[in-house]
């Protein structure tokens, strides 16, 4: 079991990302491709690069954060930058997947961050996105879990969310790892 310890004395303080640790990365992903919604500030990528995954896409909608992503990744062959909604962007990189794939969904409002035209997060259309896929085994994690029910999750439910996963597949096993806070991140799979 990981402890997670949070640090209150440093208001950007951003937990560690344990929860998408290599060690649970080799116990729950799948395929060589790793996508990514919202790369904030590329936290995410830069550790998905310490791992085996031959292909990364990230997709942002800020203007600026892709512009900044863009600029960090620019010698990193691995590493595909997508600028505009997820639910577009997602869309036309699981129609070119081939298999199955590691999905890390963390799109959403926050704080001064808009979210974009599913409102405060687009976590259920994006899982719509992948069960158009006919692959039916990829790893599905939900980072922010905390966040449901919430205004700014436009009251999406956790629920509702693990509904679509089980319709995607229904002999998923879901777990909850440590995030920001315990039992923060949601991963989907069939592991």
């Amino acid at each position: 079991m990981v402890t997670l310890t949070i640090y209150e004395g440093d208001k950007d303080y951003v937990a560690p990302s344990i929860h998408i640790s290599k060690e649970n990365l080799e116990k729950y992903g799948v395929g060589d491709t790793f996508i990514e919604t919202g790369t904030y500030i590329g936290e995410t990528v830069d550790h998905i690069l310490t791992t085996d995954f031959k292909n990364i896409h990230t997709i942002e909608l800020n203007d600026q954060l892709y512009k900044d992503a863009v600029e960090k990744y620019k010698d990193e062959p691995r590493v595909t930058c997508w600028q505009g909604d997820s639910v577009d962007c997602l869309k036309t990189v699981v129609d070119n997947l081939d298999g199955p794939a590691t999905f890390w969904l963390d799109a959403h409002a926050s704080g001064p961050l808009q979210g974009g035209k599913s409102g405060g997060t687009p976590v259920l259309d994006e899982l719509d996105i992948i069960a158009s896929h006919p692959c039916k085994e990829h790893t599905i994690i939900i980072d922010d879990c905390r966040l449901f029910g919430s205004n700014e999750w436009s009251y999406v439910s956790r629920d509702s969310a693990i509904k679509k996963i089980l319709e995607i597949n229904s002999k998923y096993n879901i777990y909850y790892l440590d995030g920001h806070i315990p039992g923060d991140v949601l991963w989907a799979t069939l592991k």
